[in-house]
């Protein structure tokens, strides 16, 4: 299960580099959606730390 979050890693680099720009009202929802999965990144190894 290591390989997973080198995948996800290359998946978002790629997505990066695409020439692709959400419409400016999808802003929010895309903040949103970052923060979340910043919270679950980290919530995870808060948990994996204390287990």
């Amino acid at each position: 299960m290591v390989w997973l979050p080198v995948v996800g890693l290359a998946i978002g680099f790629s997505v990066y580099w695409m020439p692709f720009r959400p419409p400016d009202e999808y802003a929010s929802y895309l903040s949103l959606a970052a923060l979340a999965g910043l919270d679950s990144v980290f919530g995870g190894i808060r948990a994996r730390r204390r287990a």
